[in-house]
């Protein structure tokens, strides 16, 4: 595979003269400046500049060269995949990111929902989780194994070594001067002045001596970073494989993963092209006009927010009705998949708190809640509704007492 020029070769071809101590790299100007640390060489005195370690150089290089490397490791964990999977045969990074998705709800969000956490308030206490969603949607692969299903790219960018050190460098320090590469030791100061070849820094003396050149560096580099790609491309392919074989062969994964919509009382997820979302059902309620005192009734709905995935990372937006629907906090009138005007104070106040915490199910459960809670009492708690209920704008739901007694739907409370 053909990787892109390194940011250390760059940085050392263009600085002339640095130096590498303890896994850093220092540049060095040849200028009079104040600073701590001083380079003494070839009868000159020189500021030494300390750059970064040669992990985050390396990192910058990755990132900098993100999409590059993502198509490579991309290639390369798909070749890694047994063909005559046929659940292989689609795209199995989409694959996995739905295997995500649906772990998180079935495993995180359905059961916190049944245990009433947070003080999250909802009218179906009795809920549990589906058995059968729930053994299937488990890992069979150790928990330390687990890491290596994510993205190789994340693996490789958030490795806490660079190829350098480890491999290449291993803890030399390194004099490069106009592509050449020396090999350096610290000598004491009663042979400093018999050795040709030596540098101070500051006041401690050093020998050095020739290595190789920097492009025999780079390519070696280059060559090891290659392998380690390899590495964690296979790896990953072969473990979410194997991961995926024995969910399949357990209890029809494929099947689960097929499914568009799927509910249990009241609480369940719908599949979309870019994600899922994950529902409550409302039941029908009735809201009293301020003005005129007359009855509204809105028939049941699917409160949801809307899950994907990015990078691992579930990202939860804002309550929407999914049906078509109308309502005095909705923009629109019989249009799916309106967001719910609940008033940014509401949201905002305690999304920071699910934030610090990490608590995404918590989060997800406070927005479906939120959601129902301005759709019932929002119009009468100083919510700025888009529509004003009255009979021209909402004819088509205006009831009776006599019916809303007869079908004993509730009528939510004012203020």
């Amino acid at each position: 595979m053909k990787l892109p020029k390194s940011s250390f070769s760059s940085i050392a071809e263009e600085a002339k003269l640095c130096l590498i101590l303890n896994n850093k790299l220092y540049t060095v100007e040849a200028r009079e400046e104040k600073g701590n640390n001083f380079f003494y060489f070839v009868n000159k005195k020189y500021l030494l500049q300390e750059s970064e370690s040669l992990r985050c150089i390396e990192k910058i290089y990755l990132k900098n060269n993100e999409i590059e490397f993502k198509s490579i490791i991309s290639n390369l964990s798909k070749k890694s995949l047994k063909e005559d999977n046929t659940l292989l045969k689609k795209d199995i990074f989409e694959l996995q990111k739905k295997y995500e998705l649906l772990d998180f709800i079935v495993n995180k969000v359905f059961p916190l929902y049944s245990k009433n956490k947070n003080n999250i308030k909802l009218k179906s206490k009795n809920s549990k989780p589906n058995q059968k969603l729930e053994e299937i949607l488990k890992s069979k692969i150790d928990e330390h194994k687990s890491e290596n299903l994510k993205d190789g790219f994340e693996c490789l960018l958030n490795r806490d070594y660079s190829i350098l050190e480890k491999n290449i460098i291993k803890n030399s320090n390194l004099l490069i001067f106009n592509g050449s590469i020396y090999i350096t030791k610290k000598i004491p100061e009663k042979i400093y002045k018999t050795i040709r070849n030596r540098f101070k820094i500051n006041n401690i003396n050093y020998s050095y001596k020739f290595g190789s050149y920097l492009k025999d560096l780079e390519e070696e580099y280059l060559k090891n970073l290659s392998d380690e790609i390899t590495k964690f491309s296979n790896h990953s392919g072969n473990l979410l494989n194997e991961k995926i074989n024995l969910l399949n062969k357990k209890n029809n994964f494929s099947e689960i993963v097929k499914k568009q919509i799927y509910q249990e009382s009241s609480i369940g997820f719908i599949k979309k092209e870019q994600g899922y979302y994950i529902f409550l059902e409302q039941e029908p309620f009735a809201l009293k006009s301020i003005d005129q005192s007359d009855y509204y009734v809105f028939e049941k709905c699917k409160v949801g927010v809307q899950l994907k995935l990015n990078n691992h990372k579930i990202e939860i937006e804002s309550p929407v009705v999914i049906d078509k629907y109308s309502h005095p906090l909705l923009s629109g009138f019989d249009v799916p998949e309106q967001y719910i005007c609940t008033g940014s104070g509401i949201i905002n106040d305690v999304m920071n708190d699910f934030n610090e915490k990490k608590d995404d199910a918590g989060k997800a459960i406070y927005l479906l809640k939120v959601g129902g809670f301005a759709l019932r009492n929002g119009y009468c708690s100083g919510m700025n509704p888009h529509h004003h209920l009255n009979r021209s704008t909402f004819r088509n739901n205006l009831t009776t007492r006599q019916e809303i007694n007869k079908r004993e739907i509730v009528v939510e409370k004012q203020g």
